[in-house]
């Protein structure tokens, strides 16, 4: 989410607090308070309900709530006398004050341009001079009380165009048209950068609709990442390489379902169990080296024997083939994060979600753990506890909550979640 006030912007997907479009530093603890009073600004917070969102019902002191509090005015420009922006109700608690507008998740898709758009040509060169993925074109009409508005939405890489449709309405109504197609383009992005960008690739390398219709099932459970949907995974894995002995997607998931069995010791004989999975990724790479599943297990595996060097040689080819994959951007971010670059790993992180705004979980697990290898607890825990509000059963989100818990002041919540 993106709020916007003033010359100010507090972005919740990226963390980041801007002035000016400038990002400026802001402690965690400072960001959670003004988030939550940012996105409250219709009511009053009280100093309870600080505590239970911002420090998860700790014991806090006042003067650390009033810390925060001021730490906050002064990112600002504000200070307790003046309160301009957040004031202080006595005895009741905190108010937002200022007028905030909230802008949609496609920031990081689309920029504004105006220019003579005429083919394909043109969506590929404004999509690179704007440094984006896809371009939103269109024309307006007008016939006396009337207009109609075409709009259509590009692929800035390919050309493709992924969606088109026609508004004729009153003059009247011209914001309400501008809402709907803002409602369509997001609706069409949800499916191009989450589930569509999924079986766009899992489309790649075969002509059987059932294999396909087994794989993309086998991703949805995998993505899932607990251990009952990661045995169903692999159970259509198999399926899909039965009946298309040729589909590299398909191999590079089997190859992702004997790993992770390798990882937490589900397989029985760990040894043979790691050479399988290794096995099968290289036979998805020999199939298609290009694709970003077999990129990303083949990094895996070389990673787990310990040859960190050739990950990262996997994944620079894997970028400068696909450049706008969020998917393979994320293996990069493993790759370093084996390497102990932590901050790179930070970066790269960042730039795939910045691709892929409705970003799978795995994505922000990664994040989470290059965010504590960093000991930024706060930043992690805060990720982590939005991986577990969307999905309980992610195994690596309680594992990171555990490391932290451990690293921090909660040691003794994490011997009861051990437990």
């Amino acid at each position: 989410m993106l709020y916007k006030f003033g010359t100010f912007e507090l972005d919740t997907d990226l963390l980041e607090f801007r002035v000016s479009d400038k990002v400026r530093p802001l402690e965690p603890q400072v960001f959670d308070v003004l988030r939550h009073l940012v996105a409250n600004a219709d009511r009053v917070i009280s100093r309870d309900e600080l505590i239970d969102v911002v420090w998860a019902g700790r014991a806090i002191s006042d003067a650390s709530i009033s810390s925060r509090i001021n730490a906050a005015r002064k990112a600002l420009g504000d200070s307790g006398k003046q309160q301009a922006l957040i004031k202080t109700v006595p005895r009741r608690g905190f108010r937002f004050l200022g007028n905030v507008a909230i802008a949609n998740q496609t920031k990081d898709i689309f920029r504004g341009a105006i220019g003579l758009a005429g083919g394909a040509d043109d969506a590929r060169r404004i999509a690179g001079d704007l440094d984006v993925r896809y371009v939103l074109e269109g024309s307006v009409r007008r016939d006396g009380r009337r207009t109609r508005v075409t709009a259509q939405l590009v692929d800035g890489e390919n050309s493709t165009h992924l969606w088109a449709e026609s508004y004729d309405r009153k003059i009247d109504d011209v914001f309400d048209i501008q809402d709907e197609i803002v409602k369509e383009i997001i609706t069409r992005l949800r499916l191009e950068l989450s589930d569509g960008e999924h079986a766009l690739t899992l489309s790649r390398g075969t002509s059987s609709v059932e294999a396909w219709q087994y794989c993309v099932q086998a991703m949805e459970f995998w993505l899932r990442l607990n251990a009952s949907d990661h045995v169903g995974a692999g159970e259509l894995a198999e399926k899909a390489v039965e009946i298309d002995p040729n589909y590299a997607a398909a191999w590079a998931l089997l190859a992702w379902t004997h790993h992770m069995d390798w990882r937490l010791g589900l397989g029985g004989d760990s040894a043979a169990t790691f050479e399988r999975a290794a096995a099968l990724a290289e036979k998805a790479m020999s199939l298609d080296d290009c694709n970003p599943y077999a990129i990303g297990i083949s990094t895996s595996v070389v990673a787990a024997s310990g040859r960190h060097d050739k990950g990262i040689e996997i994944t620079s080819r894997g970028l400068d083939l696909l450049p706008g994959n969020a998917d393979v951007r994320c293996y990069r971010s493993y790759a370093l994060m084996n390497v102990a670059r932590y901050e790179e790993a930070v970066e790269n992180f960042r730039a795939a979600l910045a691709l892929n705004p409705l970003a799978p979980n795995w994505y922000l697990g990664g994040y989470a753990r290059a965010l504590l290898c960093l000991g930024r607890f706060d930043e992690a825990l805060r990720i982590t506890d939005q991986i577990l509000a969307e999905e309980p059963s992610f195994y690596y989100a309680w594992l990171h909550r555990i490391f932290i818990y451990q690293k921090t002041a909660l040691g003794p919540i994490a011997v009861l979640l051990i437990n």
